[in-house]
This record gives structure tokens, sequence and C-alpha cells, in this order.
């Protein structure tokens, strides 16, 4: 094999290996920021869509602001097939497209040749332009439990109040039990007194 032969088996691989990291590389990825209730982001086109993959929110207007940096007829147009949107760029211009993401997932948009593509990821949000934190429910229930449970068991171990009849019950147990305490004690008392008076006589 000769130079020139290896020259261009090497140009030819690396042209391969170029347009495999082109279409199926790593994907730069976005998020549209929130701006007066509407979420947006501006992608570059020039022999593709940059960003190509975007990240937005559920149930938040979208405006996408195509800066087409060429003129040539594969990025003419952009179209949505989800949404049912196509719309023309112009060369060399800035090309508004609004779209309302109403529900999750993910929708591709490419060229009016579909030679050039970029995936729109609808993430599940509250409708304001914030994504739904699940973890912060989790710790919430997570700390609420416990609670919950000491509060149960510091009922469950309270002794009940007693009642005004149970309270004057108690005074006449006690009182009753003093009485009989004195009646039992009073012939005790009366012996001692009858045996001190026989000593004396």
């Amino acid at each position: 094999m000769t130079g020139t032969e290896i020259l261009v088996t090497a140009g030819g691989v690396g042209l391969i290996a170029g347009l495999a990291y082109f279409f199926f590389g790593p994907k730069e990825a976005r998020r549209a920021e929130v701006r007066g209730g509407v979420q947006e982001l501006e992608i570059t086109v020039k022999g593709g869509y940059t960003p190509n993959l975007i990240r937005v929110q559920e149930g938040v207007p979208l405006r996408l602001v195509f800066d087409r940096q060429e003129n040539s007829d594969c990025s003419a147009r952009v179209v949505f097939p989800d949404f049912g949107v196509s719309k023309s760029l112009a060369a060399f211009g800035r090309t508004v497209v609004e779209l309302m993401p109403a529900r999750a997932g993910e929708f591709g948009f490419a060229c009016g040749m579909n030679m050039l593509h970029g995936t729109l990821v609808v993430e599940e949000g509250n409708g304001n332009g914030s994504a739904t934190s699940s973890s912060e429910t989790t710790h919430s229930t997570d700390v609420a439990g416990p609670v919950r449970q000491t509060a149960t068991r510091i009922t469950r171990t309270r002794s009940p109040e007693p009642s005004a009849g149970d309270r004057s019950a108690g005074s006449r147990g006690q009182a009753g039990s003093s009485s009989t305490f004195a009646a039992a004690a009073s012939p005790a008392r009366r012996a001692s007194g009858t045996s001190s008076r026989s000593s004396t006589a």
C-alpha cells in the first residue's frame, strides 16, 4: 500500500468517525428559562441544531428562537410533528416558534428534509415553570411519620384526668378509712386507760 492510499484510507476512517460522532455522539442539553410566565431558549442553526437536546417544563408556554446562520436548503424549515408545527426559518435571521408542551415525554423535531434532528424533553411540572420535587415530598412524609407516632404514644400512655364524681368518691373513701381506723383505735385507747386506773388504785 502506497503512502497516498494510506492517507486516503485514514481520511475516510476519520470522516466516518466524525459523522458517527455527529449523529450518534452525546447531545448538548440545555434547559429553557422562564421569563414572564413563558419558557424561552435560543437555538443556533448551522449544520445542525445547537443545542439539539432541550429540556422544558410541562404546562408552560414555550418560545424557541431559531438563529439560522446559513442559507442551506436543508435547514430552511423546522418541523415539530407531534405539535403539528412546521415553520420556515429565515436565512441569517432569527425566527420564533411558539409551542405549548401540554404533556410530558420526549418529542423529536427535524429540518424539512429530515436530515437535522433535535429532541424536546418535556418534564412533569406544576404549571409555573418549576418541577415537582419528589424528594421534598418524601422527606416531609418521613419527618411527619415519627411525630405522629410519638403523639400517639403520648396519648395512649397519658392517664385520664379524674372526674368530679371520682374525686368526691375518693374523698368519701378516704374519710371512711379514717373513721374505720379511729373506731379500731378507740378500744385500744379505752383498754389502755382502764389499765392505767387499775395500776393507780
